[in-house]
């Protein structure tokens, strides 16, 4: 199956390739090398069993040990472009992974590394660019990797991207219209309703031991209603 994914995922950065202009043999030429470009970054990067491993991906370290690290990366920059002004420490989730892209800024060319980031500027908004390139996108992140059948109309791909956009402020407009203070005081009746009712179980468990049950009280008592 991951040998079929990997076929339809060079067809799909071809397809794109071929969006941007690129005659077919250019547009498979690009899709190789930004997929070996990929695999090469990937084979520093942990295995999912590595990355359960909450201790292996806790690596605090200072700016300077994270530059030290990676010599090859611009942090200052990326911290301006970020508008972050002043940072103690840096959780590096995977290190090895963080050395290899050092090593890459220079190991590639300009021009490779230009195909990789129009590439992936594509991909990623793929979805906003017209049907044609948005269909692209579902047929290989839809149907082969999901499983989907078919794409949603694109009235709906609309509203789910002004939701994703702008969920907290629609949010808003929505609780003002259907959620008055009556409506909110009913729903925090029933939920310090339902913590009662966990307490009145917790204290009718024959199992537990009473010292097991007052820490699992206070636990419950922790919990904050929002």
């Amino acid at each position: 199956r991951m040998k079929m994914i990997r076929a339809k995922y060079a067809e799909y950065q071809t397809a794109l390739f071929e969006q941007m202009g690129e005659k077919h043999e250019a547009a498979e030429a690009d899709a190789k090398k930004v997929i070996a470009m990929e695999a090469d970054l990937a084979s520093s990067a942990m295995s999912q069993t590595e990355e359960r491993d909450v201790h292996a991906t806790y690596n605090k370290m200072t700016g300077a040990e994270l530059e030290k690290m990676t010599p090859n990366i611009d942090w200052a920059t990326c911290k301006e472009v970020f508008g972050l002004k002043s940072i103690d420490s840096i959780l590096v989730a995977q290190p090895e992974f963080m050395k290899k892209v050092s090593a890459a800024v220079k190991s590639y060319s300009i021009d490779d590394w230009k195909t990789y980031l129009r590439l992936h500027l594509v991909s990623n908004e793929s979805a906003r660019l017209g049907d044609a390139i948005a269909t692209i996108n579902f047929n290989f992140w839809g149907k082969t990797m999901v499983g989907t059948k078919e794409m949603k109309p694109r009235w709906k791909r609309a509203v789910e991207a002004t939701s994703a956009a702008v969920g907290e402020l629609l949010g808003q407009l929505y609780v003002a219209k259907y959620f008055d203070a009556k409506a909110k005081e009913k729903v925090h009746a029933m939920v310090v309703n339902i913590i009662a009712a966990y307490k009145d179980r917790i204290h009718a468990l024959n199992w537990m031991s009473s010292e097991t049950k007052n820490y699992a009280i206070a636990k419950l008592d922790k919990i904050t209603l929002k």
